[in-house]
């Protein structure tokens, strides 16, 4: 009896194990995946796919080490396509500008850390870091880009904070792509940092959205603190109400009544009381 009780409680504590090493490691990961795109932010492509190979050799869990495998293919994928970008530029061809702010810059020279060139004949260099990311996609514009590249820029999107872009960008390859889907699902789990939805992530009217909540916005329903429900439910929830077709507070509502009071008073104030026919001028409207 005593022996089984002693098996009972070692298997307890070894169950205790390896719960708190995923936790440990799981937290590992997602420190390492915020210093990561500190770093891809920076164009230090190298430093962050040095520090995501560190964490891979200590992570022992096999879901995280394949999360993690994946990652570092994106990144790569990603660093390869920004230097096919970079490369580009040294094509002697034709002229290579980048508008930033409010002024276009004459590309002369290109390389990892940023661009030289001139600003009406004057010497201006600039670093990639200081360029918005913006200015950087157009640069990626010209390019002949395969599938595979075509889904890096998706990531160089989301990396750099122009998700909207990126959006776009993995709906328009998941359209020819979608035996690969589950790269874009791994992908926006990761950059997300949430468990995989049932189904993944599916196209919705221009956005990516869980494919398990699909059916619910084409009722027309939105996720309001974890709940479905209606527009006009989430409105009154949030305490506003409807009043000339707007939601508002209701003291706004009652600010808004006493405007529509006053002016209705004005106009009934100064209204015309009748018709002053002047020779040659037609006939006018005035008060009298």
């Amino acid at each position: 009896m005593r022996r089984r009780l002693y098996v009972l409680i070692g298997i307890i504590i070894f169950s205790c194990g390896i719960v708190i090493s995923y936790a440990d490691e799981l937290k590992q990961w997602k420190e390492c995946k915020s210093n990561t795109v500190s770093e891809i932010q920076k164009y230090q492509y190298s430093k962050a796919l040095s520090m995501l190979d560190n964490l891979f050799k200590t992570i022992k869990d096999e879901k995280l080490q394949k999360d993690i495998s994946g990652y570092i293919e994106d990144i790569k994928g990603e660093m390869a396509v920004f230097s096919k970008m970079i490369k580009s530029l040294a094509d002697e061809t034709e002229e290579k500008k980048i508008v930033i702010d409010d002024y276009e810059i004459l590309i002369t020279k290109a390389d990892e850390t940023g661009v030289e060139g001139k600003v009406e004949g004057v010497a201006r260099a600039k670093r990639w870091v200081d360029i918005p990311p913006k200015s950087i996609l157009e640069l990626f514009s010209p390019l002949v880009l395969t599938a595979p590249e075509k889904f890096c820029l998706g990531t160089w999107c989301y990396n750099h904070n122009l998700a909207s872009e990126g959006e776009q960008a993995l709906i328009e390859w998941l359209a020819s792509n979608q035996d690969k889907k589950g790269r874009l699902d791994r992908f926006l789990c990761c950059y997300k940092n949430i468990s995989m939805p049932p189904g993944g992530f599916v196209e919705y009217k221009g956005q990516l959205v869980a494919a398990d909540e699909k059916s619910y916005l084409e009722k027309g329903l939105v996720n309001y603190k974890g709940k479905w429900i209606t527009y006009e439910e989430m409105m009154k929830s949030k305490g506003l109400v409807k009043y000339n077709d707007q939601w508002v507070t209701p003291a706004e509502k009652r600010e808004m009544e006493q405007e529509n009071i006053i002016v209705a008073e004005l106009k009934k104030k100064f209204k015309p009381k009748g018709v002053i026919n002047k020779p040659g001028a037609g006939a006018e409207n005035l008060p009298w």
